[in-house]
């Protein structure tokens, strides 16, 4: 039995064993699903039966700390079996009560994954119940979550500090001008200042590698993921925190087809930090002025400090880098595409 099928038939014995200890009481409780209690999920994915109880239901709990910068090896784990019992093709239940943090990269990816099997037409249940943990819910609800699940009833934004998810598919200055207000209006600062221009050169940097690079290589035929990218902001003691995710190939397969083969035997997090110091990808178009996008968000930070801090997952490797150093750490699994994480504070 190799690695991936002990694994999976471990998670389904566990899943098994799970769902028999789990009494009907408590899924009837916990009753309200990210789909359920907003109507049911309007796509393929959430088509199955509607009982309280599946009897071949996969039962998988995500961390207490659902997080992509408190908890990442765990988190990412998640996302790994959540994706193995997806391809067993039987209805999923995801069960967060017990979650006490979820961060905007989780709540991203676990979307992203959902958006993507509603769209590829994959015919399979997948419900949740929501933490019982207040801020959670009211940062799942606030989120603009339930605005790409297909739900025809969604909570009212009132929480003005959250900026709603964004997604797109392209370099688009139209889907991405509102986070930039959103950032600039929060801390209070001219748009056409330098910190002001650092927000909006970032997001676009971060669409126009989507656009550039991050598609351009074949997917696999058990690749679930659409060619997209997700965006969310957040205002938090002083502090703006942009979040943004492409599920497309991360940066170390990138930096890979432009090195030496020798160079392969780099850690992730080391070919993450070479794509940083710039000249290891080459623009598809030979022209000398595109690819800069890495090298110069790295400059915003340790350079020019208009960004306070900036976190990179991709594949196995991470880096956090902030104005004195870069730290890089070696990942157990692997993050499928690229998170981009960053911070700025309204002190000059």
């Amino acid at each position: 039995m190799n690695k991936n099928k002990e694994r999976l038939f471990l998670l389904r014995q566990l899943s098994r064993k799970k769902l028999l200890k789990t009494r009907r009481r408590d899924l009837s409780r916990a009753g309200a699903s990210f789909y359920s209690s907003y109507n049911q999920f309007n796509g393929p994915a959430s088509f199955g039966k509607k009982s309280e109880l599946y009897p071949n239901t996969n039962i998988i709990v995500p961390p207490t700390v659902f997080s992509l910068s408190q908890n990442i090896d765990e988190t990412i784990k998640f996302f790994e079996d959540f994706q193995i019992l997806i391809s067993l093709n039987q209805p999923i239940f995801i069960n967060l009560k017990e979650v006490k943090t979820i961060t905007p990269g989780a709540l991203l990816y676990i979307l992203s994954i959902l958006r993507s099997i509603e769209e590829k037409n994959i015919f399979i249940s997948i419900r949740a119940n929501r933490p019982q943990d207040p801020e959670c819910r009211h940062f799942i609800e606030q989120s603009g979550f339930y605005n790409h699940t297909g739900s025809n009833k969604k909570p009212e934004h009132t929480d003005n500090n959250l900026m709603e998810i964004v997604t797109g598919n392209e370099a688009d200055p139209d889907q991405i001008i509102d986070i930039k207000n959103f950032c600039i209006e929060k801390l209070d600062i001219d748009r056409y200042s330098r910190k002001g221009q650092a927000f909006w050169a970032n997001l676009v940097e971060c669409t126009a590698n989507t656009n550039n690079h991050a598609y351009e290589t074949e997917k696999s035929k058990n690749d679930i993921f659409l060619n997209q990218w997700w965006a969310i902001a957040v205002f938090k003691e002083g502090k703006v925190e942009t979040t943004f995710l492409d599920n497309g190939s991360g940066i170390p397969g990138t930096v890979k087809k432009h090195l030496f083969s020798m160079q392969h035997l780099d850690s992730d997090s080391t070919l993450i930090n070479k794509a940083l110091l710039g000249g290891v990808i080459k623009s598809r178009t030979g022209k000398e002025h595109r690819n800069k996008g890495l090298p110069k968000m790295l400059e915003r930070v340790n350079k020019d400090n208009l960004v306070d801090k900036l976190t990179i997952i991709s594949d196995k490797g991470y880096l956090e880098i902030d104005s004195t150093e870069i730290t890089k750490k070696d990942l157990k699994h692997s993050f499928k595409g690229t998170l981009l994480h960053w911070e700025v504070s309204n002190i000059n």
